[in-house]
């Protein structure tokens, strides 16, 4: 997740990258204490019954999803491929489907 907040949330987020994680199955204060440790900014959702992590997959982790501006899922994959998750989210990122502030973390959220 750190390599999320510096490769992707911190180099991306004022082109409209929005980086959420979910984390399954803890205790939220066990999540805020790591996010602290860790140093993460971006949005973390605490799923205790994995409902939102059902939404997008139910197999193993870490599963990471790219929903396009305009709202539709463009990658799904288990495991982690920077290269390929940073070679898409540019793609992704150079479509302009919608103004930044309409992609945001408040548009996230609409998911759930």
């Amino acid at each position: 997740m750190v390599h999320l907040e510096e490769d992707f949330w911190q180099v991306y987020r004022d082109r409209g990258l929005t980086v959420l994680g979910v984390d399954l199955l803890e205790e939220p204060s066990q999540v805020a204490s790591w996010i602290e440790l860790k140093g993460l900014t971006y949005p973390i959702v605490i799923d205790p019954d994995a409902q939102v992590y059902l939404r997008f997959s139910n197999g193993p982790f870490p599963h990471n999803v790219l929903i396009g501006r305009d709202g539709t899922l463009r990658y799904s994959q288990y495991g982690f491929d920077p290269e390929g998750l940073l070679d898409l989210t540019l793609e992704l990122l150079d479509e302009d489907l919608a103004p930044v502030q309409e992609s945001s973390w408040s548009s996230v959220k609409l998911l759930f």
